[in-house]
């Protein structure tokens, strides 16, 4: 005998809203039967487990249990999720950048505030977040109904330079008449391996100061050099290069020197 509508057991068990990505568990007392879903890529179903997966935000799904051509019926809510986190773009160690969110009301969370931590204003958007050390964080945004959206947040570190030196080709007996630029050297033991940006001073021994100077330096197994052109090797004298800062050229993080790592150039009338 087939069982009708009235014979077959409401269908229980989980809960019947989530947020996406939840899954939920759903049971039926009478044998014999499957489940099935009005709307897979909303809510989907397994048939014989009752298995729930919530697929799409801020939409429902009625969820049957069938037994034969008869049925129990419960509808389904997925719901609303914050929009993503914008503007992730890291940050570096001891500096700040911003987060971003398009759903209001919401709450930040740090799951590692040794790595990063966040603004004391815990509903704003944009959410200041600050670099505390070297690595990823996740960040949770999370709206009232308990949906959250997650974003990894990478730290980066300065550029290292407690172990740094600068030296200069052709020291002591550069010619005020020469028209070769002039290379510089850089060595540390402990600056990591790749693409920078540096700035420089120097000071002339009329104790003008050409600054800055930039240049871009590939630094690999402990050296760099970059160049600084010959126009500006006048009047002769002691003109004294001073480092100033070093820039990741990838990530940006920058390391300022207050008091620079120098070398000299002695150049001849």
């Amino acid at each position: 005998m087939t069982a009708t509508k009235a014979q077959i057991g409401p269908i229980t068990g989980g809960v019947f809203h989530g947020c996406k990505g939840y899954t939920t568990t759903l049971y039926d007392t009478t044998p014999g039967g499957y489940f099935m879903s009005t709307n897979a890529a909303r809510i989907s179903v397994d048939s014989f487990t009752g298995v729930v997966h919530f697929n799409i935000s801020g939409t429902t799904a009625a969820i049957r249990y069938y037994v034969g051509s008869s049925y129990a019926t419960k509808t389904l809510t997925c719901d609303p999720s914050p929009a993503d986190i914008g503007n992730n773009v890291g940050v570096c160690v001891g500096s700040s950048s911003f987060l971003t969110d398009g759903t209001s009301g919401g709450t930040w969370t740090s799951t590692n505030t040794a790595i990063a931590t966040m603004g004391t204003a815990s509903y704003s958007s944009p959410m200041p977040y600050n670099g505390v050390s070297v690595g990823l964080d996740t960040i949770i945004y999370t709206r009232s109904n308990g949906c959250a959206v997650f974003a990894t947040v990478t730290v980066n570190a300065l550029p290292d330079l407690s172990n740094l030196s600068l030296a200069g080709s052709n020291v002591n007996w550069v010619d005020i008449y020469s028209t070769s630029d002039e290379v510089v050297t850089l060595t540390s033991t402990t600056l990591a391996n790749g693409t920078y940006d540096i700035l420089c001073d120097m000071e002339r021994p009329d104790s003008f100061v050409i600054s800055p100077i930039a240049a871009t330096i590939v630094f690999s197994s402990g050296t760099g050099t970059f160049t600084i052109s010959h126009s500006g090797f006048n009047p002769s004298g002691t003109h004294i290069v001073t480092l100033t800062s070093i820039t990741n050229h990838g990530n940006g993080c920058v390391t300022t020197i207050s008091a620079g790592n120098t070398t000299t150039f002695d150049v001849l009338p």
